[in-house]
């Protein structure tokens, strides 16, 4: 408890990680008949989760997040709703001059962690994909079995696009987003609670 911002910005790191993993990142993958010859993304580079638990450490001290007061239900909503927004910024188009970070939050409840995300329209990842996929001199097909060098390749190229993903979210503002909605959803939750009990006796 000595460094409690540092701590709880690792375990919201790996939270996110496991989340991008678990029910984002998972979308992305090779369709080939052979199930060991087949790619799936996933982050498994420590430098990424650096470079993600660098960007929450910064941005809880800066808005003074108390830390040892919030709960687990809310860590869930945090990694959930930053997951979401990397995997996005991931999928963006170049040529979409939209801004990822004027994107809703993902609708998904305060008090549970059993709920289901859901998929990304097949349009999007296939688009995804067909980019994804060009290397410098040649393309690779993901409806086919995957050799070693070629994952190889994907996963160089994955950690070179989530690192421009992260770069693109703006961590300070959407952190302050997250936190303000969810407590405003927590504190209409507790005052329907309060009305009802009260209605009731």
């Amino acid at each position: 408890m000595c460094f409690p911002n540092t701590n709880y910005s690792h375990d919201i790191t790996k939270g996110i990680i496991y989340q991008l993993n678990d029910k984002f990142l998972n979308q992305i993958k090779t369709t080939g008949s052979d199930l060991f010859n087949q790619w799936r993304a996933r982050i498994e580079k420590k430098n990424i989760e650096q470079m993600i638990t660098n960007l929450i450490l910064t941005t809880i001290k800066e808005l003074k997040i108390p830390v040892l007061k919030v709960n687990g239900y809310f860590n869930d909503y945090l990694e959930t709703q930053l997951a979401y927004f990397i995997f996005e910024s991931l999928l963006h188009d170049p040529l979409d001059s939209s801004n990822i970070n004027n994107l809703p939050l993902l609708e998904i409840p305060i008090n549970s962690v059993f709920y289901t995300i859901p998929k990304k329209e097949e349009e999007v990842i296939n688009k995804f994909n067909n980019r994804f996929s060009q290397m410098k001199e040649k393309k690779i097909d993901f409806t086919q079995n995957i050799n070693g060098i070629d994952k190889t390749l994907l996963n160089i190229k994955l950690e070179m696009e989530l690192d421009l993903a992260i770069k693109r979210v703006q961590f300070t503002p959407l952190i302050k987003r997250i936190y303000d909605d969810y407590n405003t959803k927590m504190n209409a939750e507790n005052n329907q609670l309060k009305n009802e009990i009260q209605s009731n006796i």
